[in-house]
């Protein structure tokens, strides 16, 4: 890189999307650790469609299929503060 030259600073495409540390899973040992996205249960408990998901930039983790009350709190809340 030559000396002197000012360059963009580049966009983060990603920047509106959600930390992936509000999504709990249950661990091995029963305790909650970081997951890598909603369930589907829990994005149909709240009442999100597909496009609200794909809107909000929610990850989704088609492999899970439990449906924890926290995250379906933290998705409602999403969607309140979206709207």
């Amino acid at each position: 890189m030559k000396k002197g030259i000012d360059r963009p600073e580049k966009k983060d495409k990603h920047k509106k999307s959600l930390d992936r540390s509000i999504v709990k899973v249950k661990g091995k040992h029963g305790e909650f650790v970081q997951g890598r996205g909603f369930s589907f249960k829990e994005l149909k408990e709240a009442g999100l469609s597909c496009g609200e998901v794909s809107k909000l930039r929610i990850p989704v983790d088609s492999r899970r299929k439990s449906l924890h009350a926290e995250n379906v709190d933290t998705l409602t809340n999403l969607k309140e503060r979206d709207a």
